[in-house]
């Protein structure tokens, strides 16, 4: 016939222990816990396992968005330097039909320059 199924094992095993038990407790010795399931506090540790590593992931979630946030931020930043550095050339670039430089453009430059650095030109 072959091995018997699993569960059969299973239940003749605990009905073994279970009158073992009950032999113990008639003698009047002390007894192991009869039951082989997990106590209260082995659940309430997985339970706390698994609320860690669910903290950790929300915690992974808002570092992903605070990058993500600062990043943007980053390239804001860059674009708008960019943009005023590409404004800055086509002033300093412009030139008369003779092909000498436009000084009205480069003077408002040094101006807008020196008014953002007053405290460095106050003698």
């Amino acid at each position: 016939m072959g091995k018997p199924a699993k569960r059969t094992v299973d239940v003749t095993k605990s009905s073994v222990y279970r009158n073992y038990q009950k032999l113990l407790k008639k003698e009047g010795l002390e007894t192991a816990p009869a039951s082989k399931k997990r106590s209260f506090d082995a659940k309430r540790e997985r339970t706390n396992r698994l609320l860690k590593t669910h903290e950790k992931s929300k915690s992974r979630g808002n570092k992903s968005k605070e990058q993500k946030e600062s990043r943007e931020e980053r390239e804001k930043a860059r674009a708008e330097k960019q943009k005023m550095k590409r404004d800055r050339q086509k002033r300093i670039n412009k030139r008369t039909k003779k092909g000498q430089p436009v000084m009205k453009d480069r003077v408002e430059l040094m101006l807008e320059k020196i008014m953002k650095n007053k405290d460095t030109y106050q003698g």
